[in-house]
């Protein structure tokens, strides 16, 4: 196997990972105007995705 089709495989892994960790995503329960203070409490999801990412 060469090292480009290798390559190509683990890119194909990461997206697809990826793409099931954005869809993990829900829209946090929050009170008019509090929207920003519901999004930080979900803070773990979001490092892990920001993480993945830049790995």
């Amino acid at each position: 196997m060469k090292i480009d089709r290798l390559q190509a495989f683990s890119d194909g892994v990461f997206a697809i990972l990826l793409t099931l960790l954005v869809l993990d995503f829900k829209l946090p329960n929050y009170q008019v105007g509090h929207l920003g203070q519901a999004v930080i409490a979900q803070w773990p999801i979001l490092a892990a995705y920001m993480l993945s990412f830049f790995m």
